[in-house]
């Protein structure tokens, strides 16, 4: 009966970009190359799906790779994957990215990718999100502090919890099991609302 009343609360959608912070990690746990080759075979499909050709792919990872430290850092098969995502975003979803914010979660191999424009998508634990937002050499992994940021841990919460010496990993596993606050706000007022009725 409580998830009735949540209704009743308008949901209004704030702009992505003030929420992340300039400063991204250059290192996350991300998918190597387990599960052998498996991951290229799903890469080839999409790029097929998508028509996309292997070269313009080879070519925007070598573009990437003079233009980003980021880039360079990330797996050769994340590297392929988020390529093929760049290259879905510019070709077919006509998305740009220098004005609104694109996430790719790069956890993922495509096509199972979650990719968002202007919203992130679901935060989860172990979670690592690719921020596409203004020039190539700006695009970077999405920094744990921004995850709790987002679920609306500010930054004057993770000064008061002293949250800054925990391990990235940890700080990503706790945004990403966390309810953001205005769904927990919404949850427990429509929850007391109901409460009130019926006691």
């Amino acid at each position: 009966m409580a998830f009735h009343e949540i209704n009743r609360f308008k949901v209004k959608t704030l702009p992505l970009a003030p929420f992340l912070s300039r400063d991204g990690e250059t290192r996350a746990n991300i998918p190597s190359s387990r599960n052998g080759s498996k991951w290229k075979t799903k890469v080839r499909l999409f790029q097929k799906r998508a028509n996309l050709t292997r070269a313009e792919v080879s070519e925007f990872i070598e573009c990437m790779r003079k233009q980003n430290e980021s880039f360079n850092k990330l797996t050769v098969r994340v590297q392929t994957n988020l390529a093929s995502s760049y290259m879905d975003i510019k070709k077919t979803k006509k998305w740009d990215w220098s004005s609104t914010p694109v996430i790719v979660q790069i956890d993922q191999d495509v096509p199972r990718q979650p990719v968002t424009r202007g919203i992130m998508p679901c935060v989860i634990p172990g979670g690592v999100y690719w921020l596409c937002y203004g020039s190539y050499e700006e695009h970077r992994i999405v920094a744990a502090g921004d995850l709790l940021s987002l679920q609306g841990i500010g930054k004057e919460e993770m000064a008061e919890f002293n949250v800054h010496p925990l391990d990235k990993t940890l700080m990503r596993d706790v945004a990403g099991n966390a309810f953001c606050g205005p769904v927990a706000l919404s949850v427990l007022v429509s929850c007391l609302m109901v409460w009130d009725r019926h006691a």
